[in-house]
């Protein structure tokens, strides 16, 4: 496996689980009966476009996206659809259980700088692990290593301080995508409050 390592002289940014236009998602047009997990949205189009603008927002056409899967609903033309709205030029999207468009098609991964099911590199003194679902252990998982990922929509309770969800539903993350040095901040944050209450 080919992994990617991000440009560090460029800004890099996390995120993951758009699921552009997926309708049972955004609050107002979901047909959901438990609306828990639902955003806070009128409906799937507004969901969307806020998405785009705040990542666009956040984000410059020269700087480093690394998605965590879960990219659009509705089809294949939705795939594209979302990655010509997204000015950042470099994509670097993980596979996840709702990318199956993205897996089966060439034409769909060639949108991406890189298409894959699991990373891993070194930048700043760190190790980055990057998957779309979270998992208990891994590579270098004992030394300076974060592991991030989405899947969970932040509704995983566990201990483990490099254990980070980047999806962009996190309830501080005002849906958009989390820079590199905030994520080494929440690792040394966590790390930290761990140690305290177990010295």
């Amino acid at each position: 496996m080919q992994f990617y390592t991000p440009n560090s002289q460029k800004e890099i940014y996390m995120t993951g689980d758009l699921h552009g236009w997926h309708k049972n998602l955004a609050k107002g047009s979901s047909s959901w009966s438990d609306k828990y997990g639902c955003r806070d949205f009128e409906d799937e189009f507004v969901m969307t476009e806020t998405l785009i603008k705040n990542i666009n927002d956040t984000v410059d056409e020269n700087d480093i996206i690394v998605h965590h899967g879960d990219w659009t609903f509705g089809g294949k033309a939705n795939v594209q659809k979302l990655r010509d709205s997204i000015k950042c030029k470099t994509i670097v999207t993980l596979l996840g259980n709702h990318c199956k468009h993205i897996r089966n098609s060439e034409e769909l991964q060639s949108l991406f700088t890189k298409v894959l099911d699991y990373n891993e590199f070194s930048l700043f003194g760190f190790n980055f692990i990057n998957f779309h679902y979270p998992i208990m252990s891994w590579n270098y998982m004992s030394s300076k290593c974060i592991m991030t990922h989405g899947h969970c929509h932040h509704n995983l309770k566990h201990n483990i301080p490099n254990l980070i969800d980047v999806g962009i539903d996190g309830p501080n993350y005002g849906f958009k995508p989390v820079h590199i040095s905030e994520i080494m901040k929440m690792y040394t944050d966590k790390r930290e409050k761990l140690d305290h209450h177990t010295s």
